[in-house]
C-alpha cells in the first residue's frame, strides 16, 4: 500500500510505503482512515521508524517472560505487536481453558498498574500507538512483568 500527498497541479508525493498492511474497511470512508497515516505531521514525526526502533525494544523487553512466569508459554510479535500466550501446562503448551480467571486477573492487575491490555481467550495481545516513546514502553512492560508476578504468587 502506498500513501501520497496530492499535491497542486495533480502531482503526487509518496509518503509511506507498507509492505504488509491490514484491511481497509469496506466502506465509502476508507479514505478518512489512511488520511490519517498520510497527515504531513505524523510523517515528520517519523512513525514508521519510530515503530522499528522502539518495536525492538519491546520486543526485547517482553522475550523473557515465557522463562519467568510458569503460565506464560509463549510471547511473540514483531515490532509493536505482540501476544502473550497463556497455558495450563507449558511442557505440553496447552491453552489455558477459557474458562480459566488467570487472563482476566492478569488484565486487571496491569489496569492497576496504568496499561490497558486486550484478552482474547487464552492470549493477552498488545498493541501500543507507533507513536509510543521508548520510556513509555518500559512503563507498560514494568506494569505487565508486575501483573504477572502477582498472579504467578497468588498461584
Amino acid at each position: 500500500m502506498r500513501v501520497v500527498e496530492h499535491l497542486p497541479g495533480g502531482e503526487h508525493r509518496l509518503l509511506a510505503r507498507f509492505e504488509h498492511c491490514i484491511h481497509a474497511p469496506d466502506d465509502e470512508h476508507w479514505q478518512d482512515h489512511v488520511g490519517i497515516l498520510a497527515a504531513p505531521e505524523k510523517v515528520a514525526q517519523d512513525i514508521v521508524g519510530n515503530a522499528a526502533r522502539v518495536g525492538a525494544h519491546f520486543q526485547a523487553r517482553l522475550a523473557d517472560f515465557a522463562q519467568r512466569f510458569s503460565f506464560v508459554g509463549d510471547v511473540r510479535g514483531q515490532g509493536l505487536m505482540s501476544g502473550i500466550e497463556m497455558v495450563s501446562d507449558k511442557a505440553a503448551r496447552t491453552p489455558m481453558a477459557r474458562s480459566s480467571d488467570i487472563p482476566q486477573r492478569v488484565a486487571r492487575q496491569a489496569y492497576q498498574r496504568g496499561a490497558m491490555v486486550r484478552i482474547s481467550g487464552p492470549n493477552m495481545i498488545l498493541s501500543p500507538p507507533l507513536i509510543i516513546t521508548r520510556e513509555e514502553v518500559d512503563v507498560l512492560v514494568d506494569a505487565l512483568d508486575g501483573a504477572l508476578a502477582e498472579v504467578e504468587a497468588s498461584l
